[in-house]
């Protein structure tokens, strides 16, 4: 017996990866380059416009090229402003770069781990819980709650 619970069940012999024939589609358009990406969505809009119903395979394909391909266009459109490093402080530099999402993963990930100690406080550092009680009342002293002046002294 292969597996399973009954005869026949499970996977046949010489099968190493159950990929269905929509799977297929997807990994080989998932390789193509833009242009032939824009030209089969194109092809299966004409083909709805003409009337004819899609598979849902096809209909899963569209939905990927149609991300993808926005994707790209975006990342096409994105103006590269290229600022000298120099002009900018070292913050707001690390902080272009980490943004960029056309910069290298890894220089995005160090420039992230640079900078986060510039924009997020560590834990122990800061304000502690006695000054910011201390500045709660500080704050409600000030305003309804203020102590009256004292009485006028009439004795020198």
């Amino acid at each position: 017996m292969r597996g399973g619970y009954r005869p026949g069940s499970g996977r046949k012999k010489g099968t190493t990866n159950a990929q269905t024939e929509e799977e297929r589609q997807i990994r080989e358009m998932l390789s193509l380059k833009t242009k032939a990406k824009a030209k089969l969505f194109n092809d299966l809009l004409a083909k709805i416009r003409g009337g004819n119903s899609i598979t849902i395979g096809e209909k899963k394909m569209m939905d990927i090229l149609a991300v993808e391909l926005a994707a790209e266009i975006d990342r096409d459109e994105t103006p590269k402003v290229e600022s000298a490093p120099e002009n900018l402080e070292p913050l707001a530099y690390m902080l272009r770069v980490m943004n960029d999402p056309n910069e290298d993963k890894d220089l995005r990930a160090r420039m992230a781990v640079s900078a986060a100690p510039y924009i997020h406080v560590r834990k122990g550092e800061g304000i502690g819980k006695k000054e910011d009680k201390n500045d709660r009342a500080k704050v409600a002293a000030s305003g309804k709650f203020a102590p009256g002046k004292p009485p006028i002294s009439l004795v020198k």
